[in-house]
């Protein structure tokens, strides 16, 4: 099984232009409000002209961030929300998620564990709607590496994925009482042992 997300948002650069202005409080060094020409906005804290310290910035288009900001970046703990409804809790780094976090998707879905680059990436577990579980290793947004996956009809798969397919050794318990245990290839079982 292949999981394809879209995980990006985009963080403006952060420039100033003639038409965009502080509209409260200090912008330079303090607590301000900062209105850019394009409709997003900051209120939060500053440092020599820079986003820097705990704020929120909102984009044009309803999307969000509350949290830490360093030296014009996002970075530390924030919550993001997306203008669809996604939510982002936890660790940034230079814009990106990255270290812990939990993603809640307006579809019902839901991802907690490491992030690294946008993208899960590490230790995590994956809830589908439909009631599906994946618990294991991620690379790049796909499961791979040794992870255990629950299907909602009682089917479990225990054993190693490779770019989002079951390859390498596993063992898949059917809720019928049969089990197949050896190796897969792209997802297709090559030998048996029961």
């Amino acid at each position: 099984m292949r999981i394809f997300f879209f995980l990006f948002f985009v963080f403006p650069v952060l420039t100033y232009a003639q038409e965009s202005r502080c509209v409260s409080g200090n912008c330079i060094n303090g607590y301000g409000v900062y209105n850019w020409i394009n409709g997003d906005s900051y209120e939060g804290n500053w440092k020599e002209s820079k986003l820097d310290g705990n704020g929120t910035y909102t984009w044009s288009n309803g999307s969000k961030y509350v949290g830490f900001f360093e030296d014009n970046t996002i970075n530390g703990i924030g919550v993001f929300t997306s203008n669809k409804g996604d939510v982002y809790i936890g660790n940034y780094r230079l814009n990106k998620k990255h270290g812990k976090g939990r993603s809640l998707f307006n579809d019902g879905s839901k991802y907690e564990g490491n992030w690294s680059n946008n993208m899960f990436n590490g230790l995590g577990t994956f809830n589908w709607p439909n009631g599906d579980k994946y618990i294991g290793q991620w690379k790049d947004n796909l499961m791979h590496g040794i992870g255990d996956y629950y299907n909602s009809n009682g089917d479990i798969y225990s054993g190693s994925w490779k770019n989002g397919i079951k390859h390498g050794y596993g063992k898949m318990i059917y809720t019928n009482g049969k089990i197949i245990e050896g190796n897969f290839n792209l997802g297709v079982f090559n030998s048996e042992q029961n």
